[in-house]
């Protein structure tokens, strides 16, 4: 994941929770905003976690910048997460997710992909 990704604000439930996009398109969330959407620990939630393709640390700055630094988590990791889960929170933020925010997300990297152009040999056809 690129570390000079931005950080997009959405809203659920009155709680900002920032999302980061990497390169296939596939989201990281703000750990420290998700947890307080949910009134969860961070720390919990860093040490259920313990498979590196699923977390990662972003920099506003970019690496080894002294900037401060979010720890995020892969979408899937907290699909898995709120789907395990028995915080009441749990299930709206799940429904969130899958009918708000990664559709959101697809219609916003659809409409910045360009459309294929036809070359001049096939025009040409």
């Amino acid at each position: 994941m690129s570390n000079k990704s931005a950080l997009v604000p959405y809203l659920f439930e009155g709680h900002r929770i920032r999302v980061s996009t990497d390169p296939q398109g596939e989201a990281w969330i703000v750990v420290a905003d998700a947890c307080a959407a949910l009134a969860e620990s961070p720390m919990a939630w860093a040490m259920a976690n313990r498979r590196d393709e699923e977390h990662c640390l972003h920099s506003e700055e970019g690496p080894g910048a002294g900037g401060p630094t979010l720890a995020l988590i892969h979408e899937a990791t907290l699909l898995r997460r709120l789907l395990n889960s028995d915080n009441p929170s749990a299930r709206p933020m799940r429904r969130w997710l899958t009918h708000q925010l990664l559709p959101s997300l697809q219609r916003r990297q659809e409409g910045t992909r360009e459309l294929p152009r036809p070359s001049i040999e096939v025009i040409r056809r």
